[in-house]
């Protein structure tokens, strides 16, 4: 599948460096289908960087994965990160977004309620009343802490 997708830019990454740069060495000669949801995060994320973009949308990377995958996949955002690319991010895991992201946006509704650097927005919106602040601890308290009817 790598290859395959390798073949529609000019200038894409070595598939070797993709494979290893997402884990999957011990998987490349599978069929696609015969993977696990992990594998297949990687995998997905592997096709997204085969032509080393400057910018990348990442949709809930590591949603219903395992602690191990979704460890895997927080390292190769950070090395993403490191590399001076920018990711856009979407996730409901807060503690994802406090530990990849350099600004958060917090929306309700179809709209943008808070916005800033994970420490402002815990900073700006949790007091010692509250106990240790954290970016779940900010999204319950601008959104409120039960579910919508």
């Amino acid at each position: 599948t790598l290859k395959t997708f390798a073949a529609f830019y000019h200038k894409p990454l070595p598939v070797s460096e993709i494979l290893s740069l997402c884990s999957l060495e011990n998987i490349r000669k599978n069929m696609n289908n015969k993977i696990s949801g992990g594998q297949r995060q990687r995998l997905l994320l592997g096709l997204a960087l085969l032509n080393d973009p400057e910018l990348l949308f990442l949709d809930e990377p590591s949603t219903g994965l395992d602690p191990q995958a979704r460890k895997n996949i927080w390292e190769i955002i950070q090395g993403m990160k490191e590399k001076g690319k920018t990711i856009v991010l979407t996730t409901h895991y807060m503690e994802e977004a406090e530990s990849l992201c350099n600004n958060i946006v917090i929306m309700d509704n179809g709209r943008i309620i808070a916005e800033g650097a994970p420490q402002a927005l815990i900073q700006a919106h949790c007091n010692d009343e509250d106990g240790p602040g954290n970016l779940e601890s900010v999204f319950l308290k601008l959104t409120g802490r039960y579910l919508r009817k």
